[in-house]
């Protein structure tokens, strides 16, 4: 087998893992220990700090282009 098809296969197996691990911490770990708005508050503050996020990064590589020391 490639180099790239055994790549992909541990990145699909890696990505299920992943996604099975997110199901069951949503449905069972956080259900069980947080209400309905906890839940909810997480999920917005996850959401509102990834937007800031990127709306932080519209300006960096032209900042970076502009204030760099010339080489």
């Amino acid at each position: 087998m490639g180099i790239i098809i055994r790549q992909s296969i541990k990145g699909i197996i890696v990505n299920y893992v992943g996604a099975f691990i997110g199901f069951l911490t949503t449905f069972f770990i956080l259900t069980k220990f947080l209400s309905p708005e906890e839940i909810g508050l997480t999920r917005v503050i996850l959401e509102v700090s990834t937007l800031i996020g990127s709306i932080a990064l519209m300006g960096t590589s032209a900042s970076i282009m502009r204030f760099s020391w010339p080489l």
